[in-house]
This record gives C-alpha cells, structure tokens and sequence, in this order.
C-alpha cells in the first residue's frame, strides 16, 4: 500500500511538472508583439506598391497603434536599389512620438528621372520592438507635350500609296523603296480575306506572305520586329490628349503586345512599339477604311521632342 502511495505521489508530480511546463512555454512562444502599422488607402493616398510618373508627388498615411508608447518613428528611401537615406529635407522621418496612437501624413517628391524608389516606415516602442513596412515606388518617363500626325497608307492593291511606315521619318514608302531603306521601315498595312485590315511588324508572317515578289518584304535586309497591341482608349479619350502620359501607360503595360493586329476597325486605338534606331512610340487613331481604293487613314500621336 505504501509503495501504491509513492507511485501516485510521483505521478501527480510529473503530471503538475508537465502541466506547469505547458504554460511556460505558451507564454514564452507569444511574447509582446511590436507596434501595429499601417497605411490609409483613401483616394489620394498611396498604400501600396504603384508605378508613377518622375519627379512626382505621393503622399502616405501612416497609421500606428500600440499598447505601449511608440517610442519613434523613422522613414527612409532606397534609391535605385542603393543603401537606405534618410529623405532630404523631411522634419518626421526621425520623430519621437512618446504616444500610443500615431496618425500623420508624410509626402515626398520622386526623383526626376526613371528608375525605383524603395520608401520604409518603421515605428519603435520604448523597448525596441519595431514594425516596418516598405512601398515600391516605379517612376516612369514624364509626360511630354503631344503632337499629331496624318497619315494615309495602302494595302498590297494600292499600286499608287505606300503600305510601308518609318516611325523615325514619319514617312510612307512604295515596296521597293521599303527594301532599300528596311531598317526604317517599322509598320506595314495590308488586307487579308480573312483576317481583315491588318497592321504587322516587317517580321510577321502577314508582311512577307502579302507583300511578296522581287521587293517583297521577305527579301529585305532588315525586318524590324515591331510590337503592337490595341489598347482601351476611346476615339474621344485619343482626340483629348494634351500630354503623352496615356501613351506611356500603354507602354508600360505593353507585355501582351505582338507583331500583328487583325480585323482592324474605324476608331480603334493601337500602340506602337518600335525598335528601329531613332523611332518613336506612338498611339494610332483609326479615323477611316476605305475599300474602295484599298486605304486607311490614321492618326498619330507622338511626343513632341
């Protein structure tokens, strides 16, 4: 009976020594978590990662909260990928807060010239615990002033107007002036059957398939690869432009883009992305297609540099 005793002792102490250890350890594995961070997404603000024009502005609503006093607040930048700095000229970006609340606005200005900007927020309580998060800024090409430009092309059954387009020149040529001076030559426009009016790069297979024969384009020197893609914007929207910030958007989101466009219609709107030395980017207009004799007009939007 005695030895029945001992082992029942010894069972209910290992059984209060694992039971207390439990607790321990729940304890040790939640220990005081650091401040809580975040950013106001109302209009106006910035909350996440965004693409941005250079030498823009954005501003950042910072939101921390805590049940201890913040003890501080930093916010540092990285640009272009190199070490962190403290912003020029900014009175907050080492404040001392002593509160459990904070709220502040903090704006700062991009860098003039494309590139990234990595911008960090950290808040510090009084015992060191700290919350940091970053906004990756990418800034993109200022706008520039915008310029139009009419243009009348042929399809391959127009033996008088030039199907071949140098976005360097902004230039029609005839086929066998196209050959010779291929290396310009970065949009061409030709009708199939079945795939209707179509714009292609010299290196689609529409252009040499079409345009065939002594001067065809798959005898030329060079075949630029020419990227296209229809974009959202409206006849109106297009018509409206005072900058070319709408065409920067479109190259910016320019991955679906291919060397061929079908079934091309009245008031589309299309980007055009060359890589001929010296040509430029532009959106094209729609503004008619005649069958009749085998044409289309277009306009061009380009920066005016």
């Amino acid at each position: 009976m005695k030895k029945l005793r001992l082992f029942l002792l010894a069972a209910f102490a290992v059984s209060s020594a694992t039971l207390f250890n439990s607790c321990t350890t729940s304890e040790d594995d939640n220990p005081n978590p650091g401040p809580t961070l975040n950013f106001l997404g109302d209009a106006g603000y910035t909350a996440t990662d965004a693409t941005l024009p250079a030498g823009s502005t954005f501003k950042v609503g910072i939101v921390a909260t805590h049940d201890v006093k913040i003890d501080k607040l930093e916010i540092r930048v990285s640009l272009d990928g190199s070490g962190q700095l403290i912003p020029a000229n900014c009175t907050i970006c080492d404040s001392t807060i002593n509160d459990t609340d904070l709220r502040v606005d903090y704006t700062a200005t991009l860098q003039t010239t494309p590139g990234t900007e990595t911008w960090s927020f950290t808040v510090i309580d009084k015992d060191g615990l700290s919350t940091t998060k970053e906004i990756k800024i990418t800034r993109t090409k200022q706008p520039e002033p915008i310029r139009f430009v009419d243009v009348s092309l042929g399809n391959q059954d127009n033996s008088s107007l030039g199907s071949s387009y140098s976005l360097s020149e902004f230039l029609v040529y005839l086929l066998g002036d196209a050959k010779t001076y291929s290396a310009k030559v970065d949009l061409i426009y030709v009708k199939d059957d079945t795939d209707g009016d179509i714009f292609c790069a010299p290196s689609s297979n529409y252009a040499s398939t079409i345009l065939d024969g002594a001067s065809g384009v798959g005898t030329w020197g060079t075949r630029n690869e020419t990227k296209i893609r229809k974009t959202s914007l409206t006849s109106g929207e297009f018509d409206a432009m005072t900058d070319s910030q709408e065409l920067i958007d479109a190259l910016n989101n320019n991955s679906s883009a291919d060397v061929e466009v079908t079934q091309v219609l009245t008031n589309d709107v299309y980007v055009v992305a060359p890589v001929s030395s010296n040509s430029r980017p532009v959106l094209i207009k729609i503004v008619s297609i005649s069958s009749g004799d085998d044409s289309i007009t277009l306009k061009l939007a380009a920066e005016d540099i």
